[in-house]
């Protein structure tokens, strides 16, 4: 008997029956149907195999948060450490459960319009140390008691802005450009006059390079180059890690 499996029709030779299969409806059917299940199978192999690769790259990015977060503390508690070298009577049981976050909250926001305000601070004997002079005068009348410094290795320094809560400003890059923005135009006439009234007073070379250096800094900075500068950060660092001092000796 030459009986298609798909139709059921019965031919008498098996010839007639191969050529048949070749043009049967319903083995057509079936085929199709069948090709149409596996893409089906196949796509959703697909999608669950995507899915699973999206699980798995949630849970790495978990990991790196859980492990940048224990970074984080670990380098908030080394710079503990630092300031407690320097107030050697503090209580254990009041800094142990201090986090960065905690302290973020006590601060007061910085407001970068205040800088016009208190220029006339920037005195003449700040404009002679360039950088420096500019550091302490923000520190001192801008920044007071607003910053601290929750890595003391990467000089990480934390701070609230009348914009954003909880700044994370590495090396003071942003409070440097940001201070530099608010009127460069003042900033250069204020130190351009400094470094000629200096040379013309013959005053030491080490106090023109600072101005001048100062004032290539500005200029870089008001053409919105982010500048970076190391005296500018030691002046904020060490402002901020007493900052740190206060605000835990607040804990005791």
């Amino acid at each position: 008997m030459n009986i298609c499996t798909f139709c059921n029709k019965d031919f008498s030779r098996l010839s007639s029956l191969t050529r048949h299969k070749k043009t049967c409806k319903v083995k057509k059917d079936y085929e199709f149907e069948k090709q149409k299940q596996e893409l089906i199978q196949e796509n959703k192999r697909e999608k669950d195999r995507i899915i699973q690769l999206e699980k798995e790259k949630d849970i790495e990015k978990e990991k790196d948060r859980i492990i940048q977060q224990k970074d984080d503390e670990i380098a908030f508690l080394k710079t503990l450490l630092e300031v407690c070298v320097n107030k050697p009577n503090i209580q254990t049981q009041n800094i142990q459960n201090i986090s960065g976050n905690q302290l973020i909250l006590q601060l007061d926001p910085i407001d970068f319009s205040e800088i016009k305000d208190n220029f006339h601070n920037f005195d003449l004997n700040k404009q002679k140390n360039g950088m420096t002079g500019f550091a302490e005068f923000l520190c001192k009348d801008v920044f007071n008691k607003k910053i601290i410094l929750t890595d003391s290795s990467r000089d990480i320094f934390r701070y609230n802005t009348t914009e954003k809560k909880d700044v994370r400003d590495p090396k003071g890059i942003f409070l440097l450009n940001e201070s530099i923005r608010q009127d460069p135009e003042q900033l250069l006439s204020t130190l351009v006059k400094t470094r000629e009234f200096l040379e013309e007073c013959d005053e030491s070379q080490d106090k023109i390079d600072k101005t001048t250096r100062a004032i290539k800094l500005i200029r870089k900075s008001k053409e919105n180059i982010s500048v970076h500068d190391t005296d500018f950060s030691n002046v904020v660092k060490a402002h901020a890690l007493d900052n740190m001092n206060q605000n835990l000796f607040l804990q005791e």
